[in-house]
């Protein structure tokens, strides 16, 4: 695994996503024989990581919307501001050390897998800052009064 892992993704839909390895170690320590795994046959160590990837992406409001009215992009910009940031965090927690290379390798591949697929479809962004409108204002649809 590498240490300090970062990179940048160009998404389908033109927006840009950062990933980053924000793993650590949490546990630090001699082997314990009292402690053993059953399942896998080996000595719990004290050598024990938390294995996480934090997914961020700034989603301009304007560009999402722009299948709207400028007056209704304006309401919404008022009350999200001009970009709102999706956040996400990808973990497994009490990974041993000799597993961690493997387990970080399967939160790349089932990102890459699945997670980016649906990041760049193109409504994702739309349907994103409309969620993040709807839950500080209420919900809203079509037919609403004003929309």
């Amino acid at each position: 695994m590498q240490e300090s892992f970062s990179k940048t993704i160009s998404l389908e839909n033109g927006l840009l996503l950062t990933i980053k390895d924000i793993s650590r170690k949490i546990a630090d320590g001699e082997p314990n024989p009292k402690l053993h795994d059953t399942r896998n046959k080996r000595v719990v160590a004290g050598d024990i990581w938390y294995l996480g990837l934090k997914l961020s992406m700034e989603i301009p409001v304007c560009r999402a919307l722009a299948h709207l009215e400028p007056e209704k992009i304006a309401q919404i910009e008022k009350v999200l501001g001009k970009s709102v940031l999706y956040e996400k965090t990808l973990s497994r927690n009490l990974i041993h050390e000799s597993e961690k290379d493997e387990v970080f390798v399967q939160l790349l591949e089932g990102l890459e897998k699945s997670l980016l697929l649906y990041l760049g479809r193109p409504k994702f962004a739309q349907n994103h800052v409309l969620k993040l409108f709807a839950q500080k204002t209420g919900p809203i649809s079509p037919r609403s009064p004003g929309w």
